[in-house]
């Protein structure tokens, strides 16, 4: 129908000879893809010696669009634990065809996508439309090996022709390293010298999420091979400890420091050390006795007229290496009361480590060789609650003289 183009108005025009007259009109292509259509047109024209008619025709092919599909797969996140994790995985099928398709199958290389997304067969898409997917799954990778997994989708016109795309996900795996720890304590803090037996506690622990074994355990004096035969080879999971306790002789001030290496089946390893300490302590007392100002620790000492004053002197001295409280002075021949180590009494309250007290003790001479022996006693508590007495004498001696 040339109705309405510029072809109706060339009715009753009149062409010269040799000329040429145009007009332009616009029809409609078939609807469906794959077909052809075919239009002929037909032209009358009179002259003075009577008239003549033309016809030509032209064929306008439609083609057959295809289908054209694109999916995209995205994992997030994109690494987890060795030890396992989460991960959600989101499938997007785009239709990039100028025609609708429909999704014919739905593929994973690892995952079952008919329970994961079930409403995928069967979906049709317009053209640039989008099914999207998203589900989750657990993924360990002990071997450290990246997971990957590839999504196939496969979508068909209303013609017959199918599109297949396919797009992969990658997940890499954090390699879980070893943390070991370890702790060493002893039953006291301090011993009482020249020698003391200690108890050591070693512990263990694996505070990493995946298994450790112990590999070597060593000590800096100790031989651990033989205090700890079990431990190498040990495997501890996580949060587990291998205790080993030991006793030890210690003659002197003591620290030692125990060493732990540690790995995990991927060949990490970790290594740990703890030190304990053990003190020595002497507590020590020596007291010096006088008479007259004469050390006489052996017989006859000074000669003093009977009836006439003595004097003692009591020097206690702290020779050991910590404070000493309490220490009590005595006489074997007089009276605690008799002796005077301060504000009249006996006991010194306090003494540090290289001082000394002197104390006093009065009486009149007796006729005849006269012997009496000065005493200093203490006790000590160390900081274990552990108590140790000592204790030091001294003769003296003077000869009564008439």
């Amino acid at each position: 129908d040339l109705t309405g183009s510029n072809c109706a108005s060339l009715i009753g025009t009149t062409i010269t000879a040799d000329s040429t007259v145009t007009c332009t009109f616009v029809g409609t292509a078939p609807a469906d893809d794959n077909s052809s259509e075919t239009d002929t047109v037909t032209v009358t024209a009179t002259n003075d010696a009577g008239s003549d008619t033309g016809t030509d025709t032209s064929t306008v092919n439609t083609p057959d669009i295809l289908p054209d599909i694109a999916i995209t797969k995205t994992a997030n996140p994109t690494s987890v634990s060795e030890l396992g994790g989460d991960v959600a995985f989101t499938l997007v099928v785009t239709n990039n065809s100028l025609e609708d398709a429909t999704i014919d199958s739905l593929t994973d290389s690892d995952f079952d996508l008919a329970a994961n997304c079930p409403d995928a067969l069967g979906t049709s898409l317009a053209s640039g439309a989008t099914y999207t997917c998203v589900f989750t799954e657990s993924l360990t990778g002990d071997d450290l090996v990246a997971h990957e997994n590839t999504a196939t989708v496969v979508a068909s016109d209303d013609d017959g022709n199918s599109d297949t795309a396919s797009d992969d996900a990658i997940v890499t795996f954090d390699d879980v390293q070893p943390d070991i720890a370890i702790t060493k304590t002893a039953d006291q803090e301090e011993v009482f010298a020249p020698s003391e037996n200690v108890g050591f506690t070693i512990g263990v622990t694996n505070n990493s999420l995946e298994d450790a074994t112990i590999d070597s355990l060593t000590d800096t004096d100790f031989n651990l091979a033989t205090k700890c035969p079990d431990a190498v080879g040990t495997v501890l999971a996580n949060g587990e400890s291998y205790t080993c306790v030991f006793t030890e002789s210690i003659e002197s001030d003591h620290a030692n420091t125990v060493t732990v290496i540690a790995s995990d089946n991927d060949g990490n390893s970790d290594t740990a050390s703890a030190t304990e300490t053990v003190e020595m302590i002497n507590p020590s007392i020596d007291i010096e006795k006088a008479t007259n100002g004469y050390d006489a620790d052996a017989e006859t000492g000074p000669e003093i007229l009977v009836g006439n004053p003595v004097t003692w002197e009591y020097v206690v001295t702290n020779d050991g290496d910590v404070q000493l409280t309490d220490i009590a002075v005595t006489d074997n021949k007089l009276v605690d009361s008799a002796i005077d180590c301060g504000g009249g009494s006996n006991v010194i309250a306090s003494l540090a480590e290289g001082t000394f007290v002197t104390c006093t003790a009065t009486s009149t001479a007796e006729a005849g060789q006269y012997a009496n022996t000065g005493t200093a006693n203490v006790s000590y508590t160390d900081a274990d609650g552990d108590s140790a007495s000592r204790s030091d004498s001294d003769d003296s001696h003077y000869f009564g003289a008439d």
